[in-house]
């Protein structure tokens, strides 16, 4: 069952609690993940490295784009649990799984006809690892709706080991596929297996939100309304988190693009030290916007608990750059360690303007993304100009991104002074003609 929602849950020290319980499990699980990736590098070297963080990229970038979903259900489970709706719970998750399963193989047979082209321009040596890469974006976006709704439930308890479920059957079949067949496509099949078996661990998960609940009728239309623009919000920020590894894998030899694969894989550490608050922001934002309190407080908080964490990350990749390559990866990606602190730098801008996205998608206000959608665009246009060297891509990454914050913070200011909180009074009016889901 979902926690009920009172007037503390807002407070300092629970967020506080949520935060530690989300550090610990998602931390756990990105140490995991990091040790998979560690490993895959060492037994594949860099050349057959370059497919792998490429064809996780690519991944990354398309489930991340189709991220709206998570983020869609966990609004609205939170809007719903704040309610005591939890039988409009259930009918959202049904409803949003059978979508994905009817259509999502659709999706995958169009993306079939760009794998060749794909193969091309990002110089992979076979076509496995795109088709894999391909399973695992719909499994995870099949994923996204129960984590969707134990986000948004803020059953973080069972969000954590839904998580780490993932890691740790990842990390085990990756390790026996990677020592029978050490290359790029038995190492990307953990993922999909890892996927498969924490589907099934999900739909059990479930049942314990809405409990013994009857589905009640959701408003479909308000749900899509809500969608569309938090689709454009995740595909900005795929496009910005991973665009720059796509481009390096095309300009760049595969023995560079495997050192840079893996530069990017530890900045990527700065992913453990945001994912438990860019998992609590939305929920926690959202219930208290509900019940018309402030937001303001608990965003600033939880972007200084995220700050505050980083900079110890960031200050042991500019002291120890080497020595953390040498220790994680060997000898032979040495060459990658200049690009550490660089490259999470990137990612901490990058995540500090998502988090500001997160902030005004609790108020269902999209203006943000005036600013944030042009900033893809533009660091595309400059990577395009600018790629004669590594640094170089990092470095123009890193000067749009850090540009983009000041106009999301403006615009996110302006609507937090404009936002009219609703206030739920009971039964809503009847949804809108053919819209009740």
């Amino acid at each position: 069952m979902p926690q009920t929602i009172d007037d503390s849950k807002g407070s300092m020290r629970s967020e506080l609690k949520h935060s530690i319980v989300l550090m610990v499990g998602t931390g756990a699980t990105a140490g995991l993940s990091l040790a998979y990736s560690v490993f895959a590098g060492r037994v594949l070297g860099p050349r057959e490295f370059a497919d792998f963080a490429a064809a996780i990229a690519l991944a990354t970038f398309c489930y991340t784009a189709l991220g709206p979903i998570n983020g869609t259900v966990a609004r609205f489970t939170a809007q719903f649990a704040a309610r005591g709706e939890l039988g409009r719970i259930r009918t959202l998750s049904n409803r949003v799984t059978r979508g994905i399963a009817c259509y999502g193989p659709l999706g995958l047979v169009i993306a079939l006809a760009f794998v060749p082209w794909l193969r091309t321009i990002l110089r992979f040596d076979t076509v496995w690892p795109l088709l894999i890469a391909g399973g695992m974006v719909f499994l995870n976006v099949l994923l996204n709706v129960p984590r969707g709704v134990l986000r948004g439930a803020q059953s973080f308890g069972s969000y954590c080991g839904n998580i780490l479920f993932e890691a740790v059957t990842r990390l085990l079949i990756g390790i026996v596929a990677l020592l029978l067949v050490a290359d790029a496509t038995a190492g990307l099949s953990a993922y999909v297996g890892a996927l498969v078996l924490t589907l099934i661990l999900s739909r059990r998960q479930l049942g314990r939100v809405w409990g013994d609940s009857e589905a009640l009728p959701v408003e479909g239309a308000e749900v899509i309304r809500y969608a569309i623009p938090m689709f454009i919000l995740l595909f900005a920020t795929a496009g910005l988190q991973n665009i720059d590894m796509l481009f390096v894998k095309h300009y760049f030899a595969a023995a560079e693009a495997g050192h840079y694969g893996a530069a990017l894989t530890l900045g990527r550490a700065v992913n453990v030290l945001v994912t438990p608050f860019q998992i609590l922001m939305l929920p926690l934002l959202t219930g208290r916007y509900e019940r018309g309190r402030g937001i303001v407080a608990p965003f600033v908080r939880v972007c200084s608990y995220f700050l505050i964490l980083a900079a110890g990350l960031l200050t042991c990749f500019w002291l120890w750059p080497n020595r953390i390559m040498v220790l994680l990866f060997d000898t032979e990606y040495v060459a990658a360690a200049p690009l550490l602190l660089p490259l999470a730098g990137l990612r901490l801008a990058g995540f500090l303007c998502y988090l500001m996205g997160l902030a005004a998608a609790a108020m269902n206000r999209f203006r943000i993304l005036w600013a944030y959608l042009p900033a893809l665009i533009i660091e595309a246009l400059a990577l395009l100009i600018w790629h004669d060297s590594m640094m170089t891509v990092v470095t123009v990454a890193l000067i749009v991104q850090i540009t983009t914050l000041v106009p999301m913070a403006v615009i996110l200011t302006l609507s937090m002074r404009a936002a009219s909180p609703p206030r739920y009074q009971g039964d809503q009016a009847p949804a809108e003609p053919g819209g009740v889901w």
